[in-house]
């Protein structure tokens, strides 16, 4: 029991690792398809929005932030800055981005629809190549720690049995 405990929680802290480079991409994606429909397509936020929570999973965390700034925007017309900062909130702590991805995201929120358009995109362009940045560095971290995190669980687990003994 006590071996399953703690190989349980050394799955759990390995899970952060093995999660976080996966929402990154994503992250990425959902971002390079605002700049796209942005600059080609001329699309509103809204109806980006509306897009991309069509696109996502449903019962994802990814759908449930999209469907809750879908829901700011076209029901409660927030305006987009504060619908999308409501949004991160609400679900950040489900994801297992780090303290400087989420702070890279609400800092998204402070410039939506208060700047020009061609800034908005410089500014989404330069917080694709971070996260571009920050994916590269937590896939390395996984490579390092995901393994350590699990084998540690079993491991403490063992020494604990052997201990009580």
């Amino acid at each position: 029991m006590v071996i399953a405990v703690t190989s349980l929680i050394g799955n759990l802290l390995s899970k952060s690792y093995k999660e976080r480079p996966k929402e990154l991409k994503r992250w990425i994606f959902y971002l390079q398809h605002v700049v796209t429909q942005i600059r080609y397509m001329r699309l509103p936020f809204p109806v980006i929005f509306q897009q991309l929570n069509a696109m996502t999973e449903a019962n994802s965390y990814f759908s449930d932030f999209f469907n809750d700034l879908d829901l700011a925007l076209n029901q409660r017309k927030e305006p987009i800055h504060s619908a999308w900062h409501h949004a991160l909130t609400l679900v950040q702590r489900k994801w297992h981005l780090s303290r400087d991805d989420r702070e890279l995201l609400h800092a998204l929120s402070d410039l939506l629809g208060k700047i020009g358009q061609d800034e908005q995109l410089k500014h989404f362009q330069a917080a694709i190549e971070t996260l571009t940045a920050h994916e590269g560095a937590a896939m390395e971290d996984k490579k390092k720690y995901e393994r350590i995190f699990s084998t540690l669980g079993l491991l403490v687990g063992v020494l604990l049995v052997v201990l009580l003994m």
